[in-house]
């Protein structure tokens, strides 16, 4: 199940940094998954690594 916007806060501090995928146009990109049709969702990387290893065009 999705976190929700509450147990994401609960995880992470002010000094933490989270990446996420935007595109050309700033709006933060979604990926579809089998288990949560109709929800749009999106990823949250510890670096930069884990992020490119997720869309290598990224």
């Amino acid at each position: 199940m999705p976190f929700t916007h509450e147990e994401i806060r609960e995880e992470f501090n002010n000094r933490d940094t989270v990446w996420v995928l935007k595109d050309d146009t700033e709006q933060y990109v979604t990926v579809p998954h089998h288990n949560y049709h109709g929800r749009l969702l999106v990823s949250l990387f510890m670096g930069r690594q884990t992020r490119k290893g997720f869309l290598p065009r990224c």
